[in-house]
């Protein structure tokens, strides 16, 4: 697009997934808000706007973004009713009622940043079939994970409806921006989505996540904050859910020989409930593992888990299956030596042979755990990799990428609308028209008179005069 196309562009970014209890401080959250504030940075000369939800209990942080380019909707309607989880005059008021609030600025685009928030509280998503014409609808597709394992996603009868009911939006939209190139391919297979309709943008990492300054002083610090007793760190982080793999993760670890364990840690970086961290200690125990091999931290502070990344010996990501997969990106950047398993978008960000194992297969992590631990030269040459491999995934491409992609969509959508009006396959609008005509003695009626002919071939006009016969043939 030309500069002074791009100058009346106005871009509605709906922010709600950076404010939802689920969904505010993991992946998709920061995902959001780092996208967002990217695209504030380059956006111009477009006008960027974003949309909070007032019922919800937090808003992040944009420090650098003008409050007035936020709007904020409502609290939504209190119905006193039971939930339909399958859409239903709930979810269809709602839905206007965000529309409502959007088309107080005219976007050209409005941007969904997570279509699955809401399950557990109600969070609006635009009504597609009302959006004005020319107006692009888009949305992040993140993955479809639940329809790769339906087995372990679906066990609620009310969460795979209304996960179907909210997947439909991919099915309308104008564009989707997919995180991976992994998660394009599943909605082109498993949606049947026309593939020129979705556009790989991946991730990005913050500055923030970046090597140690002296690894060994760092170590150290961890090591007495944490009461570590071994010099060696093999480092875990992620969820707790099946996809995440750590009972693969535990079972791989205790895979390793013996001789290469026995000065290591395991350190697991996850936040989980006590009666899970239970279950997975149990795992340990039954795998032969103490208590002081597996270190569950819970959370830890951002920082700390920079430190971790920085200093441990070696990092492991044995998900089953991921969207993106933020910590490998975030390890690399910090110097750690990835590992990684071999599937979906992980092959994508890791991109390197001899640093993937078959997360299935516990013999085959700790495979390539061994390599690293025994071979310091390995182990170097991953974390010299892995920091120039993370110099590309950075926000500010993911933001050009995205803005992009709204313009070409945007571009698409007019010339087809165009092309629609040309050939004459749209509706004429109808107007009315109060004016004097032939016979009257008026400058005004004969200009008229000669004017509505070409008019007519624009409108379906009702004409209005004042009491009288008109003589111009050309009007009757």
């Amino acid at each position: 697009m030309r500069e002074t196309d791009l100058r009346s562009i106005r871009v509605l970014f709906d922010l709600q997934a950076c404010q939802t209890p689920g969904s505010a401080q993991r992946g998709v959250g920061r995902y959001s808000t780092a996208l967002f504030e990217a695209m504030a940075e380059i956006a111009s000369p477009r006008q960027l706007f974003g949309l909070l939800g007032a019922q919800h209990s937090t808003a992040p942080r944009l420090e650098n973004f003008s409050r007035s380019r936020l709007l904020w909707a409502d609290p939504l309607p209190d119905f006193k009713t039971a939930r339909m989880f399958q859409g239903g005059e709930q979810d269809a008021i709602d839905s206007h009622l965000h529309s409502s609030v959007a088309s107080t600025i005219s976007p050209d685009v409005i941007h969904v940043s997570h279509v699955f928030e809401g399950f557990g509280e109600r969070v609006a998503i635009p009504n597609v079939a009302s959006r004005p014409a020319g107006q692009v609808m888009s949305a992040t597709l993140y993955d479809l994970i639940p329809m790769r394992f339906p087995e372990y996603y679906f066990q609620s009868n009310e969460f795979k409806r209304w996960y179907f009911h909210r997947l439909s939006f991919y099915h309308q939209a104008d564009l989707l921006l997919a995180i991976s190139e992994s998660s394009r391919q599943d909605a082109i297979e498993l949606l049947n989505v026309a593939p020129e309709k979705i556009v790989t943008i991946l991730g990005g990492v913050a500055e923030h996540f970046k090597p140690a300054v002296d690894r060994a002083v760092t170590h150290a610090h961890l090591r007495q904050k944490y009461d570590l007793t071994r010099p060696r760190i093999i480092l875990y982080t992620g969820g707790d859910d099946h996809r995440k793999n750590l009972t693969g993760a535990i079972e791989a670890y205790a895979a390793v020989p013996s001789q290469l364990r026995a000065n290591t840690h395991l350190i697991v970086i996850c936040a989980m409930a006590d009666h899970r961290k239970e279950l997975f200690s149990s795992i340990a125990r039954k795998a032969g593992l103490t208590a002081n091999d597996v270190r569950f931290l819970g959370f830890v502070p951002e920082a700390d888990l920079v430190a971790f990344y920085a200093a441990c010996d070696a990092f492991y990501f044995p998900s089953l299956y991921e969207g993106l997969g933020f910590p490998i990106i975030e390890a690399m950047a910090c110097g750690a030596p990835v590992l990684s398993g071999n599937n979906s978008s992980l092959r994508e960000l890791v991109d390197r042979q001899d640093a993937m194992f078959d997360s299935a297969s516990a013999t085959s992590i700790a495979e390539r755990l061994s390599a690293v631990l025994k071979d310091d030269a390995f182990a170097e040459e991953l974390r010299r990799y892995g920091v120039e491999r993370a110099k590309s995934f950075t926000w500010r491409n993911v933001a050009r990428r995205a803005l992009d992609a709204f313009d070409d969509a945007l571009s698409r959508k007019r010339e087809a609308g165009r092309a629609v009006a040309v050939a004459g396959l749209l509706p004429k609008p109808r107007m009315a028209m109060l004016t004097p005509l032939p016979p009257c003695r008026s400058g005004i009626a004969d200009y008229n008179a000669q004017f509505l002919p070409y008019l007519s071939s624009h409108f379906e006009i009702d004409l209005f005069v004042d009491g009288y016969q008109c003589s111009d043939l050309q009007t009757n």
